[in-house]
């Protein structure tokens, strides 16, 4: 197949699965040589990369021993699906059976195509005679092929006439000689451009020895670009090798940013001489523009032209003008301690989504107390939690560390004794700590107390309604504040209100319709049955559910101004800094999901973050920068002059460096099967294993993240999708994850009352 003019034509036919060829899954900073002697490709440089082929082909297998393990990330799930007529036969592959076993693949222009698949016929010997199988292409029949024992691969012309844009039918028979239907195993199957190695072929090859990265297929190179790794520009050079009966290789080399702002930038390398035959070197350079502005990838769109040809990759490195390079350590500057230490107070409220606060531009007045604060505080606008679930947000909050470097992800998972948290930091400067949690998930159990000398689990020797009811953490936590010391005061919140039940009092629920009459609640039963397509709300039955959620978060609300109330009545008010957040969101089937934990659109990680540092906010500070939970404990560190680990992934959000770069971010759910997210300000990637799919967002023309444009933008989609990779695979710490909780009966209880099931040890 000619090579497509622009590589988004290339991009837009990714096979499903299995065309996501990734050369490693390990981030490594791209190596800088500045002078101009360059050497050849180490393996730190590519082990990031990722070999996207152009070849559609759908693997059939479920299990089994022979079955591969299936990449975590999928290219376009719906390009290949299977058709009318498959029935498995067992555990490892599935069989064709009547005349109508159809597989659809979907082009987006037609060309010349080979069908691929690996089968072999039934065991059934009562048939008799050779089985062979007949194909069909939408409607026209194309040939007729002997099969043989035992399985093989084969290959196959499809007349280009037969081929059309969009999708097209593929149906498959097998037949005996006694004209009777002859079942026919299938492992994979699908189309692949006609000239081009056979799948079953290494596609790419990193020679080690050599320092070379050979493609000896059609396909695209991606080089994820993290932004302290930019420069000035970015050059590569490398061999393409030719033969007499085929058109000579090309190379064509786009950036594509991920930023805000900025579309692909294209150049192509010379790749060919004049008789097309041999090998000839190439040798290239790319603009960057602005540099440590914009993660986003370069992108190396490659054809050998034929089988046996191909294309090697020699070098790649950066032209850098030293005085525009952002410093790696930029925003995590060490700050001047402060003469006096603030006392500091973090407030989490569970399940609080942002956009139900006043202060974030709500229209009820579900937060008035947390407004007033706002006013004399920096409000975040886009801040994030990593995960729509408490064990792995609170594990980040307090340690600074990604989900990857602390590793608690599953409910059973306990927080490292080697990770050091908000509490212990402080704790080493003199700090009194006290933690006050109402949250099973925030627990001794999970390692969250580390650090703090009063750590209060307020669901132990107490009743229910005390154990959720934010007004008593308030209160107990006001009566130690009563005690005026001159050591400094570190103290944390972590209160039920509003996640469920959504439960308010008389005088909070204050949202409701006077006049429904409908059966729905706030309980757990209701907003699991929802999500679970067990009940079908009406419009009325959900504004119902919202406005008790907008009532439990009234209640939780007035807690914390008894709180407030109480701060502002000591003398230190003034040197207090107060931290309010919420560990994830909340969803009211934005996306056919209720609650929180399945999902990472941003009805489940968009979050509050406000801070009061008690003096005015400074005017570099940009408080519509994308942030997360991560930068809460630099950002603390920043205002009593500890110097911030190199191992956090956050930044202190006050100091003068830190906005010089545009940030990205991962997020996951927990599970075997989870779903990631990869956002930079401007984009948002969803890789869906259960689906197999990608989703791409437009966030600043599309923030409700309603039309997936991974098909349209594909160029930025495979490129988020290779920066997902790295950021799911990056660590700065790796951190051992503590054994299964041995859980007091207090906490199974909680957690069974909170419908989160209890670990057996």
């Amino acid at each position: 197949m000619p090579a497509p003019a622009v590589l988004r034509s290339r991009l837009g036919s990714f096979a499903p699965w299995a065309a996501l060829s990734l050369a490693c899954v390990l981030c490594a900073l791209i190596t800088a040589c500045a002078d101009d002697d360059r050497q050849r490709l180490t393996t730190a440089q590519v082990q990031s990369w990722a070999f996207v082929t152009d070849e559609m082909i759908l693997d059939v297998r479920r299990s089994g021993p022979d079955a591969p393990e299936l990449q975590p990330l999928w290219a376009q799930a719906d390009r290949v699906v299977l058709g009318r007529g498959w029935s498995q036969t067992d555990s490892a592959d599935l069989s064709t059976l009547g005349t109508e076993t159809a597989v659809r693949i979907r082009l987006d222009e037609p060309g010349e195509w080979d069908l691929y698949f690996s089968a072999k016929p039934s065991e059934d010997q009562e048939l008799g005679g050779d089985p062979s199988l007949r194909f069909m292409v939408n409607d026209r029949t194309s040939g007729r092929i002997a099969l043989k024992m035992p399985w093989t691969d084969y290959r196959l012309p499809v007349d280009p006439e037969t081929l059309r844009t969009g999708w097209n039918n593929i149906v498959l028979a097998g037949v005996a000689e006694s004209s009777a239907v002859w079942p026919i195993r299938i492992r994979t199957i699908g189309l692949v451009p006609s000239g081009a190695a056979d799948p079953g072929e290494p596609s790419a090859v990193f020679d080690d020895e050599a320092g070379t990265f050979r493609a000896n297929r059609s396909g695209t190179l991606i080089v994820p670009l993290r932004p302290t790794e930019l420069g000035a520009s970015i050059a590569f050079g490398g061999s393409a090798r030719s033969v007499p009966w085929a058109d000579p290789a090309t190379v064509r080399a786009t950036l594509v940013p991920a930023g805000r702002a900025g579309e692909p930038v294209t150049v192509d390398a010379p790749s060919r001489n004049r008789s097309g035959l041999g090998t000839v070197q190439f040798s290239t350079e790319a603009p960057v523009g602005s540099p440590g502005l914009i993660p986003g990838c370069l992108t190396i769109d490659i054809d050998p032209a034929h089988r046996w040809g191909d294309v090697e990759i020699e070098r790649l490195d950066w032209t850098r003008d030293a005085a525009t390079l952002v410093p790696e350590n930029a925003g995590f500057l060490p700050p001047s301690p402060p003469d006096d230490l603030p006392d500091i107070v973090v407030v989490l409220l569970d399940a609080a989504r942002a956009d139900h606060f006043g202060a974030y531009g709500y229209e009820r007045e579900t937060t008035p107390q947390i407004d007033m604060l706002a006013t004399e505080s920096a409000v975040f606008s886009q801040a994030f939690a990593p995960a729509p679930y408490a064990r792995a947000s609170v594990a980040t909050l307090i340690t600074g560390l990604s989900i990857q470097d602390h590793g608690v992800i599953e409910r059973e998972h306990v927080l490292d004794d080697e990770a050091t948290t908000l509490a212990e930091h402080l704790q080493g400067i003199g700090y009194r700590t006290l933690c006050y949690s109402a949250s099973p998930q925030n627990s001794v159990a999970s390692g969250a107390d580390q650090g703090c000398d009063v750590f209060h689990q307020n669901w132990v020797d107490t009743s229910r309604s005390e154990w959720i009811d934010p007004h008593h953490l308030s209160a107990l936590a006001s009566e130690e504040l009563t005690r005026e010391s001159e050591q400094p005061l570190f103290l944390m919140l972590h209160y039920v209100p509003p996640h469920e039940p959504y439960a308010p009092r008389a005088e909070f629920d204050l949202f409701g319709d006077p006049g429904y009459t409908g059966g729905y609640d706030g309980t757990l039963d209701t907003i699991r049955g929802i999500s679970d397509g067990m009940l079908n709300p009406s419009a009325a039955d959900l504004a119902r559910i919202v406005s008790l959620y907008d009532g439990n978060l009234r209640m939780a609300d007035d807690a914390v101004g008894d709180l407030l109330d109480t701060l502002r009545q000591r003398r230190r008010w003034d040197d207090t800094i107060v931290v309010i957040l919420s560990d994830h969101g909340e969803a009211f089937a934005e996306h056919g999901r209720m609650g929180h934990n399945s999902t990472v659109y941003d009805e489940m990680l968009h979050v509050p973050l406000i801070i009061r540092l008690g003096d005015s906010v400074p005017d570099y500070v940009d408080t519509e920068a994308l942030v997360g939970l991560a930068d809460v404990l630099p950002t603390v560190l920043g205002r009593v002059g500890i110097q911030i680990p190199d191992a956090l992934v956050g930044a202190d959000l006050f100091a003068s460096s830190t906005f010089a770069l545009q940030r990205s971010m991962v997020a996951r759910t927990p599970g075997r099967r989870p779903w990631f997210a990869y956002r930079t300000p401007a984009w948002k990637l969803i890789a869906n294993d259960r689906k197999r799919s990608w989703e791409l967002y437009d966030l600043e023309a599309d923030p409700d993240e309603m039309e997936n444009l991974a098909s349209k933008r594909s160029d930025t989609a495979v490129c988020l999708a290779a920066l997902l990779r790295v950021g799911m695979t990056e660590s700065r710490m790796q951190l051992a994850v503590g054994d299964v909780v041995d859980l007091s009966p207090e906490d199974e209880s909680a957690l069974r009352s909170l419908a989160l099931p209890p670990v057996t040890p």
